[in-house]
């Protein structure tokens, strides 16, 4: 059992905190404003206390956790009284999501101060904390990793510590999430392209286990293609993609829906068809987002 500190109970950190408590871990907590009368019964019945200051919850273990709106809230948190001086010798897990520049201010802040900190990164939504399968991804203090993930095990079965720098991780997290987004949208946009065609979105979303085998299938492939420089089209060509990307841009305008994400499937399709690439596997388009054309 461990002493942990939760700082901000929103819907995020309520559920770090009551899943941390429901662990066996003694936590004490701390939110900027008044919780709802549910929410603190909520997180009562699971054995969290409060602290009256930031400070005070800090103070209370060796480790403590942060998860705000931002990083403008987790500086002005910081600054409060007697903040600093709690930080001395202790471990600050920074779950707030930021900028590498911010991230890395707060680390060497902390570092500074006499304590350590873990910048996370949660690969998930409340709802997927203490799962198995969910990820957190840190950097920073390697020592403060080792002595702590046990405790931290207990909100995520996959933790992956990636290294001091934290712009491994910043850049790793932000990535991943750009591409889960992108995806997310692009099962949105054709989800509502399926049911103007009278297909539910629910008969539609039984596809896609196949579909995302494929994807994974294709993302293998196309890192293998992207370290050796190999985008020979014996597959399916850019051309061949370009065709059909043209005929779903018809379906969607005929039917008076939004494309946006399957517009710029095209776009870079058509930019690499236009550089004479039309006849390369379509990971080239990597080539074209990193180094795209001449305005």
């Amino acid at each position: 059992m461990a002493q942990v500190s939760v700082i901000g109970l929103g819907a995020m950190g309520s559920t770090l905190a009551m899943v941390l408590a429901e662990s066996g871990h003694q936590v004490t907590a701390w939110n900027r404003s008044p919780l709802s009368a549910a929410r603190a019964e909520t997180l009562g019945r699971a054995g969290v206390s409060h602290a009256a200051t930031p400070a005070a919850a800090i103070a209370a273990g060796p480790l403590a956790l942060m998860c705000v709106l931002d990083y403008a809230a987790a500086d002005s948190i910081l600054d409060g009284p007697g903040v600093r001086e709690a930080l001395v010798g202790r471990t600050l897990v920074q779950l707030t999501n930021g900028s590498e520049d911010e991230v890395r201010r707060q680390l060497e802040l902390v570092q500074g101060l006499g304590g350590r900190m873990l910048c996370g990164g949660i690969v998930g939504y409340p709802r997927h904390i203490g799962r198995p399968d969910t990820a957190i991804l840190y950097a920073g203090s390697e020592a403060a990793f080792a002595e702590h993930k046990d405790t931290l095990a207990a909100l995520a079965g996959e933790q992956r510590f990636l290294g001091e720098d934290p712009a491994v991780q910043n850049a790793t997290y932000a990535a991943s999430f750009g591409f889960y987004f992108c995806a997310l949208m692009g099962f949105l946009e054709n989800a509502a392209l399926a049911a103007s065609r009278g297909v539910a979105p629910a008969d539609f979303a039984a596809t896609m286990p196949a579909m995302t085998a494929l994807l994974l299938d294709h993302m293998a492939d196309a890192t293998r293609r992207i370290a050796a420089g190999d985008y020979e089209g014996d597959q399916a060509t850019v051309d061949v993609h370009l065709v059909g990307a043209r005929w779903r841009a018809r379906a969607f305008a005929e039917n008076g829906l939004q494309s946006l994400m399957s517009d710029g499937y095209a776009a870079y399709c058509q930019q690499a068809h236009d550089v004479g690439e039309g006849d390369q596997d379509i990971a080239a388009i990597y080539k074209r987002i990193v180094a795209p054309p001449e305005p």
